[in-house]
């Protein structure tokens, strides 16, 4: 167009024209776009709330914290093909979030799609397989047989920025799951989902993979994330000799690349009793037979023994035990008997903690509410009532294995747990030399002519659980004594059990054994995206960020050991007087022994000293009052399973 023939005037006269026009355009503009995140923001409300709907009420609030993070990100896609019509390339930083994105809601990404044009799916399949062919080697991570570990290990010093030999105290934490699939055959009649097991003779067998037992390191000492080191398929899920090969494997190389392993953590496991047996009998004998032992060092000089049992499924053993039926509070069949559902009259908490159902048995929350310092308060009060004394003894005994989610002084831990830890110590003495008329067992059938028969009558613990929890305390003085700081979560399984919900969350409804290594190879491709991009995205409401850090500022001197020791044998004469050989507390009027017990107990279990912490926000706390209200014995339904991290994929 020509404006050579136009004056001045007239050309100032359209370019004011087309200037009114772009700032027209412009506000049009602007206007769209917001109508267009309005819009957006609107589907991603529906299809949050269709995606979440069947899900239990913490997963929804973890992945609607999640989703805006992501989108986050890619947002800046979505704006520039508004403003130019064109795909913009995304960089690296993008496509690992678009890739979060897709594998933790296949759904909603499929949305995406057609909403704001995101790559196909097919472009995610083969983005994740080079990040795979990058970064993971499969065949070191998920297999039927251990290998190494090596890699890994200086992948994960890379990506947490450690200095090549600083030493990073660890645990291996192990567990297994469940797949519940059978062994069977494709249509050319191929055997699918099973282990070849070679033998010494080269003989083969085939065994139907439907379990799997995870190893993860967790750092003990350091506020570092766990690395899986291996996830064995696995033929029963229980562990054998072939699981203690590849612990011991593992320990020896982590110590060489300077992440020395202070113990193996599991929960109960038949195979593991002859270890923890072992560790104990060491433990009972430095304790008995060298006067003036130190309780930090019950565990010194056997090296191997390495054993910790996890603590909240002491917790949760000894709550369902206790809730079964009427427990004999002193240890023979004429002795002060109590049913523990009593305390439903005198508790205000969730009614489910006195349900004997198995579906229950296992939930964390429920046994955390139940050995609260609250509780133990109450049953303070109540100390004129005999029977309701000796519970809060119990209850005193237990609380140091439900403290993974409290905030206390690390000087108070080291005391309740010492008592613990002692007092235990002399109960199994006690169950060991008792009369034979009054044995103390797991359980007392037909020991007096009063009893009728076929009559079972539980005490307050099975010396298998005694053990466990004492070696189990040893460990962590031991611990404690020789680190400035411990990470108590770390010492457990617990981070096994987060493990299992990621791998539920990505499993997307298929939890078959043939979909495991797809699932486990999809989290370490979700965990390295999550580095990339400083994302912590876990889809799964059990990692719990405020979990106990005993900061050591000092070890219990010998006048506070003393004074434990005291209480230590003034609870063992409450519970059963003829076993108390202490001349001193034994010569003690008994209003002055329960007066010494209860001071002790007032000056330690108040909510002054101790903060627990079971939710991560008031909204989590709602909501699990919610459910308390709203949720009765209603069977193996979703919300059971995912608040009690039952070991299974389904």
């Amino acid at each position: 167009m020509s404006y050579g023939n136009k004056t001045k005037q007239e050309l100032q006269l359209e370019i004011n024209v087309l200037e009114n026009k772009v700032d027209n355009l412009k506000f049009q503009l602007n206007h769209y776009k917001t109508m267009f995140h309005e819009a957006q923001a609107k589907i991603l409300e529906i299809q949050n709330a269709f995606y979440i709907r069947d899900k239990d009420e913490q997963t929804k609030l973890k992945i609607k914290e999640d989703i805006p993070a992501i989108l986050a990100y890619v947002q800046q896609l979505t704006d520039h093909q508004i403003e130019t019509g064109h795909k913009m390339h995304a960089t690296e930083q993008q496509k690992n979030m678009l890739l979060i994105r897709f594998l933790t809601s296949k759904v909603l990404y499929r949305q995406d799609i057609l909403n704001f044009k995101f790559p196909c799916e097919r472009t995610m399949y083969d983005y994740r397989l080079q990040v795979i062919q990058k970064n993971i080697n499969i065949e070191a991570i998920c297999g039927a047989c251990f290998t190494s570990c090596v890699q890994r290990l200086k992948q994960y010093r890379k990506y947490h920025n450690i200095l090549a030999k600083r030493k990073i105290p660890v645990i291996i934490a192990t567990d297994g799951c469940y797949f519940n699939k059978k062994m069977k055959k494709d249509e050319e009649g191929n055997l699918t989902n099973v282990i070849e097991v070679i033998y010494d003779d080269n003989s083969v067998e085939n065994y139907a993979i439907n379990s799997g037992i995870v190893y993860l390191m967790v750092p003990l000492c350091e506020d570092l994330p766990p690395l899986l080191l291996f996830f064995q398929l696995h033929e029963t899920g229980h562990a054998s000799a072939d699981t203690m090969n590849n612990l011991l494997a593992m320990k020896k190389q982590l110590s060489d690349n300077y992440f020395p392993c202070e113990g193996f953590a599991k929960d109960s496991d038949k195979y593991w009793a002859q270890h923890t047996t072992s560790a104990f009998e060491h433990i009972s004998n430095n304790f008995y037979e060298k006067q003036n032992i130190d309780i930090y060092r019950l565990l010194s000089g056997v090296e191997h023994h390495l054993d910790i049992q996890d603590l909240l499924h002491l917790s949760k053993r000894i709550h369902y035990r206790h809730i079964k039926k009427p427990i004999k509070l002193q240890f023979k069949l004429d002795g002060l008997e109590y049913d523990f559902k009593k305390l439903k009259d005198i508790f205000n908490i969730n009614p489910q903690c006195f349900q004997d159902k198995p579906n229950l048995k296992m939930i964390d929350d429920i046994t955390l509410h139940f050995y609260s310092v609250k509780n133990i308060q109450i049953l303070l009060e109540r100390r004129n009532v005999d029977e309701l004394f000796l519970v809060m003894i119990y209850f005193v005994l237990v609380y140091p294995l439900s403290t993974v989610f409290v905030k206390v002084n690390d000087l108070v831990f080291q005391q309740m747990v010492a008592l613990s830890l002692v007092t235990l110590l002399r109960l199994v003495s006690l169950s060991t030399n008792i009369k034979a008329e009054t044995v103390w067992a797991d359980d007392l059938r037909n020991l007096g002519e009063n009893n009728a028969k076929n009559i079972t009558h539980l005490t307050f613990s099975d010396q298998i659980w005694m053990k466990e929890a004492i070696v189990s305390l040893a460990q962590i003085l031991r611990l404690v004594k020789k680190y400035d700081s411990v990470f108590i979560v770390a010492v457990g399984s617990y981070m096994c059990e987060n493990y299992f919900s990621v791998l539920r969350f990505l499993s997307h409804g298929n939890n078959s054994a043939s979909k495991a290594e797809e699932i486990i190879v999809n989290k370490e491709v979700l965990d390295y995206c999550c580095y990339e991009t400083g994302q912590d995205i876990s889809g799964t409401k059990r990692s719990r960020s405020k979990t106990l850090v005993v900061r050591k500022s000092r070890i219990l001197n010998s006048e506070e050991l003393q004074y434990i020791d005291r209480i230590s044998w003034a609870m063992i004469r409450v519970i059963d007087e003829d076993s108390c050989t202490n001349d001193e507390i034994r010569k003690l009027p008994g209003r002055d022994l329960k007066d010494m017990i209860c001071e002790f107990v007032s000056s330690i279990y108040n909510e002054n000293i101790i903060t627990e912490n079971f939710w991560h926000t008031n909204e989590e706390r709602l909501v699990y009052e919610q459910n308390n209200r709203n949720v009765t014995g209603q069977g193996r339904t979703a919300l059971v399973i995912q608040n009690s991290g039952k070991n299974d994929l389904e």
